[in-house]
């Protein structure tokens, strides 16, 4: 058995090496594949599930439109938020954070969170940076959404 295991630790640089040469190096702006959900849309620039070879963060970018705000909800990843363009604020925890274009936020693990857009013209997108794939290679990711009670 530890001779097995030594073995695949000598092939491992090799192969992951491999596995790094053939991997997607660059995402197109125009080539984004956006995903919508009720409130916002996003879009994977860096994600092993769009055909890079990263295992540790991963990035995305977030439009949300005029007026608009994403889902209440948070993850066990930290995660760095770079304002693109636009302005608004975020409610991290309780509490209210402005921001405009060329701000950066830095989201903690398991924080309740929300981004809104306070112009009623025109949209804000935000590049996002996470340890996602970190967490998910571990089996260790969480996200929840918080639920909105239904009312009668």
């Amino acid at each position: 058995m530890a001779a097995e295991e030594y073995s695949q630790q000598l092939h491992f640089h090799e192969e992951r090496s491999e596995e790094l040469r053939k991997s997607k190096k660059i995402t197109r702006w125009a080539e984004l594949r956006w995903g919508k959900s009720e409130h916002s849309r996003a879009a994977d620039l860096v994600h092993p599930t769009i055909g890079f070879a990263n295992r540790v963060i991963d990035a995305f970018v977030s439009e949300i439109p005029p007026s608009g705000k994403n889902t209440i909800h948070r993850h066990n990843p930290e995660a760095i938020v770079h304002i693109l363009d636009g302005a608004g604020y975020s409610i991290i925890d309780g509490e209210r954070i402005g921001w405009k274009k060329g701000d950066t936020l830095f989201i903690p693990p398991m924080s309740w969170h929300q981004h809104f857009n306070s112009s009623k013209t025109k949209s804000t997108t935000y590049l996002a940076v996470t340890c996602e794939p970190l967490f998910t290679r571990m089996g260790t990711f969480i996200m929840e959404e918080l639920k909105k009670k239904k009312t009668r």
